[in-house]
This record gives C-alpha cells, sequence and structure tokens, in this order.
C-alpha cells in the first residue's frame, strides 16, 4: 500500500465547492511541501474568498481548476479529450443550466492554456490506462479527478460516498448505468492498496478523511459520458523531488 498522508480534507460547505474544496486542500498540501511558512494544514492560510474569485464561477470545469493551479504556480498536467466544451454535454441537465455562459468562459481558457502553457494540457483519444493513474499515485503524487457522483461508493463509510449534495437533490433513483444522467464531483486520489486492488481518496462531499473504492469501480465513475476522462496529474516541485 502506499499513500499520501499529508494532503487535508475539507468538508464542502455547498454543493458547486467540490472543485474549490479540492483546489484547497491540494494548495496547503504543495505549499507545505515546499516548505512555506505559517503552513498548519488547518485551512487558515487559504482564503476561500480568494479561491472563489479566482474561479469566478460556480459551475466549475476541470481547465477553471487547471488556471487556479497554474496561478499558484503548482506543477500538473490536465489530461482531457475534449479541450473544448463538448455540445453534447448542453443535453445533460448537469450542464445546461449555464451552458452558454460556461462554453464561452471554458473555451477561452483553453485557447489561453494552449497558446501560453501548452504543457499543461494533454489531449487524449481514447481512456487513460489506470496503470498511469496507479504509478503516479505510487510517486506519492495525488491526481484531481472529475468522477460521475453516481457512481461512487466508499466501502468504508457507513453511507455510500458520493456527492451527496447532488444526490439528495434530484427527485428519482439514480441509475449509475444510465448514461443519460450525470453529477459530476471532484475528488483527490492519494494512494492505492495493492492488495485488495483499491484506489484511496479524498472525497469532500464525505465526513470521512479517506474513503477507498474498487480499482474497476473508480474507473466506472471516471470514464462516464459527462467527464470528458478529465484527470489532473499534480506533481511535486523541483526540491521535494526525491
Amino acid at each position: 500500500m502506499f499513500i499520501i498522508n499529508d494532503i487535508p480534507h475539507f468538508k464542502q460547505n455547498l454543493d458547486w465547492e467540490c472543485g474549490l474544496t479540492c483546489l484547497k486542500s491540494i494548495i496547503i498540501w504543495s505549499n507545505s511541501s515546499k516548505g512555506e511558512a505559517n503552513n498548519s494544514n488547518n485551512g487558515n492560510d487559504i482564503d476561500d474568498t480568494e479561491l472563489s474569485g479566482m474561479l469566478n464561477t460556480q459551475s466549475i470545469w476541470s481547465i477553471d481548476l487547471s488556471h487556479v493551479l497554474k496561478c499558484y504556480d503548482i506543477k500538473h498536467t490536465f489530461v482531457t479529450n475534449s479541450p473544448f466544451a463538448r455540445d453534447s454535454h448542453a443535453q445533460l441537465s448537469f450542464y445546461k443550466d449555464d451552458w452558454d455562459e460556461d462554453s464561452a468562459r471554458v473555451e477561452n481558457l483553453f485557447r489561453e492554456t494552449m497558446m501560453n502553457n501548452p504543457d499543461n494540457l494533454s489531449i487524449i483519444s481514447s481512456p487513460l490506462p489506470i496503470t498511469a493513474i496507479i504509478e503516479h499515485l505510487r510517486s506519492l503524487q495525488p491526481i484531481i479527478l472529475l468522477v460521475d457522483s453516481c457512481c461512487l461508493c466508499c466501502s468504508s463509510c457507513v453511507k455510500p460516498s458520493r456527492s451527496t449534495f447532488h444526490y439528495q437533490s434530484t427527485n428519482t433513483t439514480t441509475n449509475d448505468n444510465d448514461d443519460s444522467i450525470f453529477m459530476g464531483h471532484f475528488i483527490i486520489l492519494i494512494g492505492f492498496d495493492d492488495i485488495l486492488d483499491q484506489i484511496i481518496y479524498i472525497d469532500p462531499s464525505s465526513n470521512n478523511d479517506r474513503c477507498v473504492m474498487d480499482v474497476k469501480d473508480i474507473d466506472r465513475a471516471r470514464l462516464k459520458p459527462g467527464t470528458d476522462m478529465d484527470t489532473i496529474f499534480i506533481y511535486k516541485n523541483d526540491h521535494q523531488q526525491d
């Protein structure tokens, strides 16, 4: 088993805050790893209002997270199979309410990244193998992952570790295998249990500091239509490298 133990867990307060909360955890971890002062992992040194202002939206896409990570000088690679706002997403209830505003912002951010920071973006045509994810975790470097929260079910939680906010706001029973239903949610992958074949992760919607789920279930959650296979590999800064 290998796990990154020093990434703090914070509980999101609002249904749209999973991405912001993941950013907060990663920024604190990165700053602490750099040895920056006044970093006690209690969150007091990260201003949520500042993060919200940098995101400037409550409809957060993966490219928004990549943009903020770049602003904080956190080395990362954002892997996606769609470097634009895919038109088919406009039909998904999760996306459609803010579609016009979101699609314009997202496409602008992608253009900006491709022009100014192309190394931060990797466009794929087929799914990343789970082995690539596990190998990154083996190096004790985290991953921010976009998943369909309908597919999350932590084996160590009393209640299913899914995005409680989105899940409880629906009036119908969700079907994990129904591709027409998508509820996007960001989690942080922090480790792997090679005996149980389980991924260890932080879920900002969970009360638990750490969650675990079988690899096959993580695969289903990350590859559902609507995720665009979005995966953000976070790297240690230079003087963290072993």
